[in-house]
């Protein structure tokens, strides 16, 4: 390999900097593919590359495939001005063979704009674009990943730090504390339901990218538990109901969903801690430990 080819940097555990290939790796894969993208797209397809690397999703070797199944099914990434207008919860499209990427985001939140094509790029290489069960969710995990990526790529941290948000849903304001960007509430939630199964959502997240987001994550997670996918459903329907300012339906929604995960958890300890340090208000924070000590305490 000549110091031509050299052009990316990983850091492996012992300190030392591996020197990838990714430019050449990538722009062999446009020519197989007869790929049109225009070129600042492809700077953001090598930085999301590093970004999996650095975070331990993938290795130098399963780089090549990774690049080849984006470039194999997205021919074309377009910018578009109106995408979102068809499409309330995400700012991309994947249509045909074709990514579209909002040129108006781009203009007004480049943060966001940087996750969301990184979402897309997960949801492609996952195959998640082609699971259309549960799209709330699936649109989760990406933008979860996608974050992911990018905090890696600005930051050189595999950590979201907790933030605390205030939102408020008619007669009820919540507080989130995951410390996402964009689609925070559904997180949270999505982030309770992992904590109560005792799944890592960075290995959730690796196996799809490796593997295929249904069988890898979602057959993965509803086969642990009969629950779960009516769970999963409860989250797209929150989701959507606040979304479309139906906040009666989401309150309602909302204490039900962390009342069953709730019931999820057969005692005290780190994970049912850190899923109380999610739950929405310090009323339902006490409501339901008050609840979890009583059950422990009649068995």
């Amino acid at each position: 390999m000549n110091s031509e080819m050299l052009n990316g940097l990983i850091e492996e555990q012992d300190g030392r900097n591996i020197k990838v290939p990714i430019k050449d790796i990538l722009d062999e894969c446009i020519a197989f593919n007869e790929c049109s993208y225009p070129i600042e797209t492809t700077f953001l397809i090598r930085r999301f590359s590093i970004s999996g690397l650095n975070l331990g999703y993938y290795t130098p070797e399963d780089l090549p495939v990774i690049v080849n199944r984006f470039c194999s099914k997205i021919r074309c990434i377009k910018y578009d001005y109106n995408i979102g207008t068809d499409n309330s919860v995400k700012h991309y499209s994947i249509k045909n063979g074709t990514l579209y990427l909002s040129e108006e985001l781009e203009s007004i939140n480049p943060y966001l704009f940087e996750i969301s094509a990184f979402a897309a790029f997960f949801e492609v290489i996952s195959d998640a674009d082609v699971y259309h069960e549960h799209e709330i969710f699936k649109t989760v995990l990406s933008y979860m990943a996608g974050e992911k990526f990018l905090n890696m790529d600005k930051n050189d941290s595999r950590i979201i730090m907790p933030k605390t948000e205030e939102i408020v849903c008619g007669q009820y304001k919540y507080e989130l504390r995951a410390g996402y960007t964009f689609f925070n509430l559904p997180i949270v939630l999505v982030k309770q339901l992992f904590i109560a199964l005792h799944k890592n959502e960075n290995i959730l997240i690796r196996n799809s990218l490796l593997g295929n987001f249904t069988k890898d994550t979602v057959d993965e997670l509803v086969n642990d538990n009969k629950q779960v996918s009516m769970l999963i459903s409860v989250v797209d329907v929150i989701t959507r109901s606040y979304i479309n300012q139906e906040y009666e339906e989401a309150n309602k929604l909302l204490f039900k969903y962390q009342k069953i995960i709730n019931l999820l958890f057969k005692k005290v300890d780190q994970d049912y801690l850190a899923f109380c340090a999610l739950i929405l208000t310090d009323e339902w924070r006490s409501s339901l430990m008050k609840a979890m000590e009583e059950r422990l305490n009649s068995q």
